[in-house]
């Protein structure tokens, strides 16, 4: 980008040479604006990232923290679900029991009474028989109902 200034007896044109010096020199303060305003912008945008890494590894921490508690909280609850399942069959086991003792009591009852029937049924038809050889024993005397009336 170089300009070819003419060349006159004492060197090169001064308007030319001044006229662009004045406009490098405005493009240099332009350039030195723009390169502050873009030192500005990288510190702000250094900031935030600066801001924002840190939220970051905070959310990270926070995480793994909350990660770390949720983990807690299953184990836990899985440990209490173990310990109720554990108690829910020790109560079965009890109720199981106690209906086969129930059952078992129920059963020699039946089977004792089923016995005392037999007795019954044995004795009943014993006493039975003796009524009936009783009964087939007795003579009743004939009586004629019509004789005293003639």
């Amino acid at each position: 980008m170089s300009t070819p200034f003419k060349i006159v007896k004492e060197g090169y044109d001064k308007l030319a040479v001044d006229y662009k010096i004045s406009i490098l020199e405005s493009s240099i303060d332009q350039l030195a604006k723009k390169l502050e305003i873009y030192e500005k912008e990288v510190s702000v945008t250094q900031e935030s990232y600066q801001k924002l890494k840190a939220k970051h590894t905070m959310l990270v921490s926070d995480l793994a923290s909350k990660e770390r508690a949720a983990d807690e909280i299953a184990r836990l609850a899985l440990r209490e679900a173990n310990v109720v399942i554990e108690q829910a069959n020790e109560h079965a086991n009890m109720i199981v029991n106690e209906a086969l003792h129930t059952a078992k009591t129920l059963l020699k009852e039946l089977v004792r009474i089923a016995n005392e029937g037999k007795e019954s049924k044995t004795q009943l038809l014993e006493k039975l028989h003796a009524l009936q050889t009783i009964i087939e024993g007795l003579e009743f005397p004939m009586i004629d109902p019509f004789k005293d009336l003639e």
